[in-house]
């Protein structure tokens, strides 16, 4: 009310991103700064049947600013899944000359169920650099990525020897333990 005029109006603008890409594609972009994170796994290993059971999952991610936290963890929480799954139960095959899957279906293609899921504890990064207007970065895949190297790590030092592939299943426990793969396995 005491302004002499009926409207206020300001125009400004601002780069795409305050540092700049990394690279362009198009329209596309990369951040100039990259994700980060690390895990680990506790794991306890039945020397007599092979079976790997992880127990716990620690991951700790940096995605700048997290905008919606709970929704955040639930993505680290399936990854930590994910990764899991192909850390000990995703046979896959994989044609060598495109590298597409070529399982017949996707029955073969198997993923941790509740029994086979640890407790995973969650803590989010925050980090602020103020290279955007936001902060903001994606989550997806670095969750998925740390964790069967993280299991793997768990189970060379809870059995001596590494698994030196994926996945690590009773029958390469055993096998890597010098023991007959096909003795006292479950069905």
């Amino acid at each position: 009310a005491r302004l002499r005029t009926d409207s206020i109006s300001e125009v400004a603008s601002r780069a795409d991103d305050y540092a700049g890409f990394g690279q362009r594609y198009g329209d596309a972009a990369t951040a100039r700064q990259d994700l980060g994170g690390v895990q680990f796994a506790a794991v306890a290993v039945d020397t007599e049947t092979g079976i790997i059971r992880v127990e716990r999952v620690l991951a700790v991610q940096d995605c700048g600013r997290p905008m919606n936290p709970r929704q955040i963890e639930s993505q680290v929480h399936g990854g930590v899944l994910m990764g899991l799954s192909y850390a000990l139960f995703e046979d896959r095959i994989i044609d060598r000359h495109t590298g597409r899957m070529v399982n017949p279906d996707l029955e073969q293609y198997k993923i941790a169920g509740p029994y086979e899921t640890p407790a995973i504890d969650v803590v989010l990064l925050e980090n602020y650099q103020a290279n955007s207007a936001t902060d903001a970065y994606g989550i997806a895949e670095p969750a998925n990525i740390a964790t069967a190297p993280a299991i793997a790590n768990a189970v060379r030092n809870a059995i001596g020897i590494r698994l030196p592939t994926l996945p690590m299943t009773p029958a390469a426990v055993l096998a890597a333990l010098g023991g007959s793969p096909s003795r006292n396995l479950p069905p």
